[in-house]
């Protein structure tokens, strides 16, 4: 499981979640244990999904979470943006912050390689 938290509903958190809603079809045809879940921090959960809309952010989970609920996950208060790579139980494997879209091309191997599977070409 990936999980992508964003504080701003902007462009760059837009670019961000698009490349990952974009990537995880390809990903979850590979490794089907690869599912996406992204999250604003923030309080207003019909601004997010119409915010989503507009993005065209639709084949990942997207939702709004508090900062309260996320106390487990550690969100360092200066981050703009933190992308968790899990397993099952939940359990952070790989922690990412401040990223961009760019980023997803370079951390697409190292996902790969935590959820087990193998990349077919």
């Amino acid at each position: 499981m990936l999980f992508s938290f964003v504080k701003e509903l902007d462009d760059r958190s837009a670019k961000l979640l698009k490349s990952l809603n974009d990537k995880q079809r390809a990903w979850r045809s590979n490794n089907p244990r690869v599912v996406v879940w992204a999250f604003w921090i923030g309080d207003d959960a019909k601004k997010a999904q119409q915010w989503a809309v507009e993005h065209n952010i639709n084949d990942i989970v997207f939702s709004v979470t508090s900062k309260e609920k996320l106390a487990h996950w550690k969100i360092h208060d200066m981050a703009s943006n933190v992308l968790v790579i899990a397993c099952r139980r939940k359990t952070a494997m790989a922690t990412f912050t401040d990223l961009d879209a760019r980023d997803i091309e370079k951390l697409e191997s190292r996902l790969i390689s935590l959820v087990g599977g193998k990349r077919r070409d």
